[in-house]
């Protein structure tokens, strides 16, 4: 059981992600279509040039007036 704290008094209690037969279901009729798991080396890591960033962080603070 994971615990997440939310403050001073509030916390969330997660259990383990549990594998339902639908899960199951989908992942044979995956396998049944040709596809393969991947199977990477220990430590295997994605090129810098390969990795593509979509999340940007916006302008932070109050906008700026706008002059008349």
């Amino acid at each position: 059981m994971v615990s997440i704290s939310l403050g001073k008094y509030r916390r969330i209690l997660m259990g383990k992600a549990e594998k339902t037969e639908e899960d199951a279901r989908l992942v044979k009729e995956w396998l049944a279509k040709g596809n393969k798991p991947e199977i990477l080396t220990p430590h295997a890591r994605t090129e810098p040039e390969d990795i593509v960033y979509t999340f940007k962080v916006g302008k932070r603070g109050r906008p700026p007036a706008k002059k008349k």
